[in-house]
């Protein structure tokens, strides 16, 4: 017998931010924190971009996440994650976006993955590598949330909540595994998946230069659920993907992270569907492959 699909929370956000995170999790699965509890979110900081550009992590977003997360349990140990890319340090990152002031304003933490404990975590035979060492702050939380941006990727096509967690793997020299990106993906979730996926496409991100230097595209959505698999098959077609086109999500799904069954709850896909200008050049890409082939 088939498991029941998973929800998938899609929200048009108007004036309200924190009114929007609240429905995200109601529509889905609010959290069940307790007192004392340690929360994870894993930011989008993958360069010296601000938020309107729609490549990192908008504050806004993220301070409404953390007074929601606040009304659930008292004491909670949060942390603002995030490790050290090819191209830049984490550190410098939080300082530079603002995460610093605002986690000193709100009474959190930032944590540079990369200089975290790091423990080993053997994988299995399904996967691409044998192991990964994962930091230890984001395996001991109690609860962790993946705060993705809705971004098109040059090499993955999309980036989103599973793209995202693979940010959390604390090497610095991830470009390595950039032949084997897709595999690689599937593998961080398998070694730790978040607890909850939310997908910020309030100001998204368009064209063959995303991650980092497309063009903005406002959509003024949220995408959210448990299943990370279901969460980026739902993003995948908003911005025009087949998901089944996106090697992460068949990778992921095949390991067991998630499915891509999944019910929609919110906004119905036919009302937020867009076409993001990545999607027509990879159809003009595949055609011109398709006509060399023959």
């Amino acid at each position: 017998m088939l498991a029941q699909p998973s929800k998938v929370a899609t929200v048009r956000v108007k004036e309200n931010i924190p009114e929007a995170i609240a429905r995200i999790f109601s529509l889905t699965s609010p959290p069940h924190l307790e007192k004392g509890n340690a929360v994870t979110i894993k930011l989008n900081m993958c360069f010296f971009r601000p938020y309107e550009t729609g490549a990192t992590t908008d504050p806004r977003v993220l301070e409404a996440l953390i007074r929601y997360l606040r009304t659930l349990a008292d004491d909670l140990n949060i942390s603002l994650i995030e490790s050290d890319a090819t191209s830049a340090r984490a550190d410098l990152l939080f300082k530079w976006l603002g995460f610093n002031e605002l986690a000193n304003r709100l009474g959190v933490k930032t944590v540079n993955l990369s200089n975290d404990k790091r423990i080993k975590v053997p994988l299995p035979e399904t996967c691409h590598l044998k192991a990964l060492w994962m930091p230890k702050t984001l395996l001991d939380a109690n609860y962790s949330i993946s705060l993705a941006k809705l971004k098109t990727h040059g090499l993955t096509k999309i980036t989103c909540a599973l793209k995202n967690q693979f940010g959390s793997i604390p090497y610095r020299g991830k470009i390595k595994w950039h032949p084997v990106l897709d595999q690689v993906i599937a593998d961080s979730n398998v070694a730790c998946r978040p607890s909850f996926a939310i997908v910020d496409g309030i100001i998204a991100m368009e064209g063959v230069d995303g991650p980092d230097m497309g063009k903005p595209r406002v959509t003024n959505l949220l995408v959210g659920g448990e299943d990370p698999v279901a969460v980026d098959s739902v993003c995948a077609t908003i911005m025009g993907f087949n998901p089944n086109s996106i090697g992460h999500i068949r990778e992921a799904e095949k390991r067991g992270i998630g499915s891509q069954r999944y019910e929609i709850v919110g906004e119905q896909l036919s009302d937020i569907r867009e076409n993001f200008d990545y999607n027509a050049f990879y159809h003009t890409v595949e055609t011109v492959i398709r006509k060399i082939r023959k």
